[in-house]
This record gives structure tokens, C-alpha cells and sequence, in this order.
């Protein structure tokens, strides 16, 4: 019988486990083992500095150990439906390495990423008590990590046991990078169920031929729905239904007479997933990472980006059979899916005695097999979603008693989830009536990605142009939801959170609508478990549904299917500061803005407050082929009789199909410069932060001749905080030293410097006063107080980065990074 330490290599150390996990075959991410001196130095180092550096967590009471990955972000041609392409994968795998641990470890993955592509990771469903800057939505609580960057997640399991995953959290990169965690219960706590013969993960995905990210930039660009996948996958293999791929089929071995528990994960971009083995029964035992009142099915559905954990009883005696293993999608939507079937196959192994007697016409006896394949609900089988979703409840008993369902609530929450559509700008060419592109939203607010990390903004106290605090609690307009649509079907856009003070106890509604198709949205929450106390098909009837909520032992998970036509309730306690990222988990909802986010605030406890953030956190920026680079954004539409303009700095990189251009100015952003009368200058002061870039004046000209002018003063620092030598037609100056900024920032320790400590005198500075003309590519700039217009300065898009670099000719000064 495989015990839960026998996932663990047999021959490592207490010592060495505690800085690494298991055998380096079968566990670390790391593609090198270290040689026992080595491992014994980096010990010694990581002890020293674990005492010495950080006491505070020396004195911890952890009752875990730590575990240490290295994930290298790195490209691999690999080769499916008869094509060779290269994709992202970390240390060369696909799917990537397998992290294990144990309820109450602490776990160290350093992210080193040696692609052309920014890169975050997520750690789906893990809580991240306290620790929201190793949660990984790119733009949401950190800034990508970039080429030739690292950073290191770092954080401790608690309270949590079961299957989870990990996968990029950044476009649609996880289509490739992703792969499972195994949490294991504390040493000497068994499962609440009879202890299984092996333990097998088994990751659902999906293949398309094409890059996914040219894939997800045409759709954006077009304003239609992406391609659909060519393939989806069995742990990477397609299987045999598929050209080119009879070789490309995973294969289960089993034991007759054996308990296997089989972790199931969706990491499918797009697409609700039936599952089932031919001849076979599933026992549930977990869902999300917990358990679960068991009960047996024959098929098990499961939505992107949600776990389950099966049991499978083998049959007692090796059948003369193969047995097909089987997953097609679940379809509720309008939209165009990929209609395909991907298989493996559960082979059983046979005794010596057989094997003697078939190895003597083993061709003979191969053709003998039966082929059994299961049989898979209908497409669009909705009550099968409804039935088997109900059948979901905590376990609730003595050894596992069921979390604190909020009984009462202190926020009431209605949150519409669906799609519409939104006007595209101009020089786009749409494929949706009067220019327009699809997209999705709650409330009827589309997400807009910000280009500064909202946990940031939150810590730092800099959210004025960042995000606003206004999302709507309930529709604005109210409608028949899940009947005939409203004939106004556009949506709103805006980077708007929701503020939640600590320990709030909050219930949330969750409705699908009927604009452009009903359909199921797999929501999933970042930094919490919740309850789902209720669901139904139809519009929710505020005033009798939550008669019916189950508060005893209602489902706890971390993703939810919503309904097609219905709802779904939930309640959570809002008892981990932070910013928390709440999104659509079918990957092309997210991209048409079908997310929000929850700023929860800290608590009054010593142990209720968000640290401040780890020292390699990636910052921007960094500097690219060898510039500093600058992209300059905008909000409102610019007409000749608009009074207010406001232009921001990009201080997180953004991919390309993020990136606006000079050209298409009639974006949704947030301001930093307001209420500017028409015909006079305004200025404006900031801080010192560590953009690397200070704006110190911003004037508006609303003149009826030649149309708006916006003039911006500009403080260019190149990191890292040294003055340099500038070349400019004068000749060589080298202008005054700069003061660097603190090296720590944090709450206590927040310095601000006014522009006039920083700008040199005239002859001598490092000012760039630029005339933009928005219709234009270019700047058009004066110095030295001409005020005749000339082109100085040139934007230029950086490759492989969505930057937009400002670029000077050689006889001008050049903005070295």
C-alpha cells in the first residue's frame, strides 16, 4: 500500500526536506540536483539566514517545513496533431512539474523567466493568508515578471489539504504553463477515507495549433470570438481520436482488486469538461481542495479551473478488456466551441501466470481485447450540471467539521454576470453592429486592466488614477435577467473595486443573463473559500430563495459554475487583507473584461494586516534594449470642447494587444489631471515613486485653431536613481546628482519629494518639455523656452514587450535605461 509518505523520497533527510521536497526526479522543480556539499552549504545558508535575517520567522510557531522550487519560464518545441511548435512551459515540461506539500508548509518557488513574454503565476485556490503578493494575477497584485527577471513566491499552506494548481495568471499563457499541487494532510493525520493503493493526477487541457496568443490579439483586434482549440488534452496527450496522435494517448495502469485516487484538474481555457472511465464508477471525495460527503457517479463534470478528487475501485479479477477514459465539453452558450473528444485508456495489469501464458501469442491475445467507451451526457445536458452540483456538500463530521458558514451578513452583494458589447475605436474595423466587439461584465461594468498593480496602489495609498472604489453592490438597471434582453446591450467600462472592512461577512448573488445567450460562467474568487448556500434556474427571488439556502453543510469552494439561465448564492468572511481578483475562469470571458476586484482592508489585529511587500517584487521600469521606456495613455474622449484631459504613466509593462497607441486616444483610463478650464494652464505635482518617470506639469490649450493641445512636463530618472551624462546639440553636460529614494518603502517609511527638490537650473537639467498632438506619432517638442514647433522625440513599439519606447535622433539627448 502507497502511504502518503511514500509520495516523498524515502532517503531524504529531515534537514534536506526542509529545504527541499522529495526526490529531484519526481518533485523539484529545479532541473539540477545539488551535490551533497552544496546542499549542505545552502542548508547552513539557509538557516543562518532564516535566524540572523529575519528573526520574526525563526520565532514563528510553524509546525511545518520549508519547500523550496525553482521554476525556470522557458521555451520547448513540442510537437501534437502532426505540428511542432514551441510553447512556454517551466524547466522544459508540459505539463510542468508537480509541487507537493503538507498542510502547514511553507513553500519558496522562485520564478526565473527566460522568455520574451512578461509572466505571472497563480496558485489556484491557495488562501494566501497575509501574503497577497505571492497570489500572481498579472496587474492585480504585481506587475509582470520580465525577461531575464525573478521573483519569489513565497508563502505557507494553512488550513488547506487536497488537490489544487498552479498556472500563468497573465493573457493566455496557461494555456501551456500550468500543473498540479498535491497537498498532503500533517504527518500522521490519515485521510477521511480508506487509504488508496496509488495516487494519480490527471490534468484536462487544451491544444491549439496556433500560438494562443496571436490567437487571443487577432480576437481582441477583430472584436469577435477567438479560434477555437484544435485538441484537448490528457495530461498533454490528445489521444487516438485525434490525426497523428495514436501515440500521443495517456494510459492509466491499474491493479485489479486496488483503490486508486485520481486528482482531477481543469486547466482547459475555455471550455466545462464531462469526464468518465468505460465500466467504471467514481466515488467523490473532495471538490477544491476539500472534502466532500462522498458520493458515486459515473461521469463527473468539472468547470475550468475547478479540482476533484475520485476514488476508482478497480474490478477484482483483470478483465480481457481495455477501457476507454473519455472527456468532451459541457456547452450551455451561443458561442462557437471546439466539439471534439479526447481519450487514454485505463489498462489493467495482469498476473505472471497470464503474462507466461500470453506472452506466447501476445499479438494473438492483444487483438482479443475488448474496447469499452463510456457514454458522456449530452452537450448541453444543464440538468446534469444542476444534479450533480447539488450533490456537493462539506463533509461536515465530527473529525472534519464544516467551516463557519456566515449565518447572518453584513454586505448584501448582486452581481449580474454576462456578455454585451462595446464600441470599437475607430481605426478598428469590428465585426459586431456599428463598430462594435463583443464583451463581458458584471454589473454591466467591463473590467479594464490598469496598468499599475492595484495591491500596490492599496498598500501605497496611491490609487487616485489607478482604480475607483464605486463598483456597483446591484444592477444599475434592473431587467428580466434571464428573459428577453433589453434592446440596450452595451456595457460600461471601468477599473472599479469593491471595499470591504475586515472580518465582513458577506453574501453574494451571483445572476447570469440572457444578453446575446444564456450561458454557464465558472467565477472564481481569489484569496478565499466560500459557501454556496443556493442555486436555481431563473431570475433569484430575493425574498424566498434564501429560504432555502443550505447553511449546514453547504458546497466550499474556490470556483463556481453560474448557472445557464440561473443563480448561484455564496457567503464568505472577508478575513484576509488584501486585493483579491474575482474573474470568469473560461479564459476568453476574462479577456472581454468579465472580472472585478475586492480591496479588503486590514484588520485592527497585530496578525490582521497585510506585510509590506518582499524586496524583489517586480518593479517597472527596468529599462528595454537599452532605453527607458515611456508609454503615455489616456482618458475621455479628445474633442475641441472638452475641459478635462488626463494623461498617466504606465509603471507595469503591458502586452501588445494591451497597449494603446497615439492614434486611438478614445480610451477608458483613469485620470491624474483634472478640471483644467478651457484656454488656461494647470500644473501638477507627484511623487516621488518608483516609476522612474515624474510628470511635473500638464497644461491643456483648448484653442478653436488648430485644435487641443496637451503639454507635459517631464522628469526623466534612469533607474537605478543615478544621474547620467546626456548628449544634447549644446554639447556634453553632466547634470547634478539625483537623490536616490528610500530603499525600502513601507508604510511606516513613505517619503515624498516635491518636483522643485529635483529639477536642475535651466542650462543644466534633464527636463523634456513636449507639445503633443494627438493626431500625430510623434512628439513634437521645444526646449530651451523656442516655442517653435519641432520633432524631437518618436514613439516606437519595443518587439515582444507591448511597450511603447520614447526614441530621440542621435544629435538630441537619448533616455538611457
Amino acid at each position: 500500500m502507497l502511504h502518503q509518505s511514500a509520495l516523498f523520497s524515502s532517503n531524504t533527510t529531515p534537514v534536506q526536506q526542509s529545504t527541499y521536497l522529495g526526490s529531484e526526479k519526481e518533485n523539484m522543480g529545479s532541473s539540477h540536483p545539488a551535490s551533497p556539499a552544496l546542499s549542505m552549504a545552502m542548508v547552513f545558508f539557509s538557516v543562518c539566514a532564516f535566524f540572523c535575517v529575519r528573526p520574526e520567522l525563526a520565532v514563528a510557531k510553524h509546525a511545518g517545513v520549508t519547500r523550496h522550487y525553482k521554476f525556470n519560464i522557458m521555451s520547448q518545441s513540442v510537437t501534437r496533431l502532426c505540428k511542432t511548435k514551441s510553447i512556454i512551459t517551466v524547466n522544459g515540461q508540459f505539463p510542468g512539474p508537480r509541487i507537493i506539500a503538507r498542510e502547514g508548509d511553507r513553500l519558496v518557488i522562485k520564478v526565473v523567466n527566460h522568455v520574451q513574454n512578461n509572466v505571472t503565476l497563480h496558485w489556484h485556490g491557495i488562501r494566501q493568508l497575509r501574503s497577497g503578493w505571492a497570489d500572481g494575477p498579472s496587474y492585480i497584485t504585481q506587475c509582470p515578471i520580465q525577461t531575464g527577471q525573478s521573483y519569489v513566491y513565497n508563502f505557507t499552506i494553512t488550513g488547506q489539504r487536497g488537490t489544487l494548481w498552479w498556472h500563468a495568471h497573465i493573457s493566455w499563457l496557461r494555456a501551456t504553463l500550468y500543473g498540479p499541487i498535491v497537498i498532503l494532510p500533517k504527518k500522521h493525520v490519515p485521510y477521511p477515507f480508506p487509504q488508496p493503493f496509488k495516487e494519480v493526477s490527471i490534468i484536462f487541457g487544451e491544444w491549439w495549433k496556433a500560438d494562443t496568443e496571436t490567437v487571443i490579439n487577432q480576437a481582441i483586434q477583430t472584436g469577435s470570438g477567438p479560434n477555437v482549440s484544435d485538441a484537448y488534452t490528457i495530461n498533454g496527450l490528445p489521444g487516438p481520436l485525434y490525426n497523428c496522435s495514436a501515440k500521443d494517448t495517456y494510459k492509466l495502469k491499474v491493479k485489479p482488486g486496488k483503490t486508486y485516487l485520481l486528482r482531477l484538474i481543469n486547466a482547459a481555457l475555455n471550455n466545462e469538461l464531462f469526464f468518465s472511465i468505460a465500466n467504471h464508477t467514481f466515488t467523490v471525495v473532495e471538490a477544491d481542495a476539500v472534502y466532500v460527503k462522498p458520493f458515486s457517479t459515473r461521469v463527473v463534470l468539472i468547470t475550468p479551473g475547478q479540482t476533484t478528487n475520485v476514488i476508482l475501485r478497480t474490478k477484482s479479477k483483470s478483465p480481457n478488456a481495455t477501457f476507454v477514459m473519455a472527456a468532451r465539453p459541457y456547452v450551455s452558450g451561443p458561442a462557437a466551441f471546439d466539439n471534439t473528444t479526447t481519450t487514454g485508456l485505463l489498462e489493467y495489469e495482469t498476473s505472471v501466470s497470464s503474462n507466461r501464458n500470453k506472452n506466447k501469442n501476445k499479438n494473438k491475445n492483444k487483438k482479443k481485447l475488448l474496447l469499452l467507451t463510456p457514454v458522456l451526457p449530452k452537450l448541453n445536458d444543464t440538468m446534469f450540471s444542476m444534479n450533480y452540483n447539488k450533490k456537493i456538500r462539506s463533509l461536515a463530521n465530527p473529525k472534519f467539521p464544516s467551516a463557519n458558514v456566515p449565518k447572518t451578513v453584513d454586505k448584501n452583494f448582486f452581481f449580474t454576470v454576462g456578455l454585451g458589447l462595446s464600441p470599437c475605436s475607430k481605426n478598428q474595423n469590428c465585426s459586431g453592429p456599428n463598430n462594435t466587439r463583443v464583451a463581458a461584465a458584471i454589473n454591466n461594468v467591463s473590467f479594464v486592466q490598469p496598468s499599475t498593480a492595484l495591491l500596490q496602489a492599496h498598500f501605497f495609498n496611491k490609487t487616485k488614477g489607478v482604480y475607483t472604489t464605486d463598483f456597483p453592490a446591484n444592477p444599475l438597471v434592473k431587467f428580466n435577467y434571464t428573459g428577453t434582453p433589453p434592446s440596450n446591450i452595451a456595457v460600461s467600462t471601468g477599473t472599479k473595486v469593491v471595499v470591504l472592512p475586515f472580518n465582513t461577512r458577506v453574501e453574494l448573488v451571483l445572476q447570469d443573463t440572457s444578453i446575446i445567450g444564456a450561458e454557464s460562467h465558472p467565477l472564481h474568487l481569489h484569496g478565499f473559500n466560500f459557501f454556496v448556500v443556493g442555486f436555481g434556474f431563473g431570475n433569484f427571488d430575493p425574498k424566498n430563495d434564501p429560504k432555502k439556502y443550505n447553511l449546514v453543510d453547504p458546497a466550499e469552494r474556490n470556483t463556481i459554475g453560474v448557472p445557464s439561465g440561473g443563480w448561484v448564492a455564496l457567503r464568505f468572511l472577508a478575513d484576509n487583507p488584501g486585493v483579491w481578483f474575482m474573474h470568469c475562469h473560461l479564459e476568453v470571458h476574462t479577456s472581454w473584461g468579465l472580472k472585478m476586484a475586492w480591496v479588503v482592508m486590514d484588520g485592527k489585529g497585530r496578525h490582521q494586516k497585510l506585510p509590506p511587500p518582499p524586496s524583489d517584487l517586480p518593479k517597472w521600469p527596468r529599462g528595454v534594449l537599452g532605453h527607458s521606456t515611456l508609454q503615455i495613455t489616456c482618458s475621455g474622449a479628445l474633442k475641441s470642447d472638452l475641459a478635462t484631459l488626463g494623461f498617466k504613466l504606465n509603471t507595469c509593462p503591458r502586452t501588445q494587444a494591451q497597449s494603446q497607441t497615439l492614434a486611438n486616444l478614445n480610451c477608458s483610463l483613469p485620470t491624474i489631471f483634472t478640471d483644467v478650464d478651457p484656454g488656461k494652464s494647470g500644473s501638477a505635482t507627484f511623487d516621488l515613486d518608483d516609476t522612474g518617470v515624474i510628470i511635473t506639469r500638464i497644461s491643456l490649450d483648448l484653442k478653436p485653431d488648430d485644435g487641443p493641445k496637451v503639454w507635459v512636463q517631464i522628469q526623466v530618472l534612469a533607474p537605478p536613481w543615478e544621474a547620467e551624462t546626456r548628449t544634447t546639440p549644446t554639447g556634453r553636460i553632466q547634470p547634478a546628482s539625483v537623490p536616490p529614494p528610500p530603499t525600502r518603502i513601507g508604510r511606516s517609511s513613505r517619503e515624498s519629494r516635491s518636483v522643485s527638490d529635483l529639477v536642475l537650473p535651466a542650462s543644466r537639467n534633464k527636463i523634456l518639455e513636449a507639445l503633443f498632438r494627438p493626431e500625430g506619432s510623434a512628439i513634437d517638442a521645444t526646449r530651451n523656452g523656442n516655442l517653435k514647433p519641432k520633432t524631437l522625440a518618436t514613439f516606437v513599439n519595443v518587439p515582444n514587450t507591448g511597450l511603447v519606447a520614447l526614441t530621440m535622433p542621435s544629435t538630441s539627448a537619448k533616455l538611457h535605461g
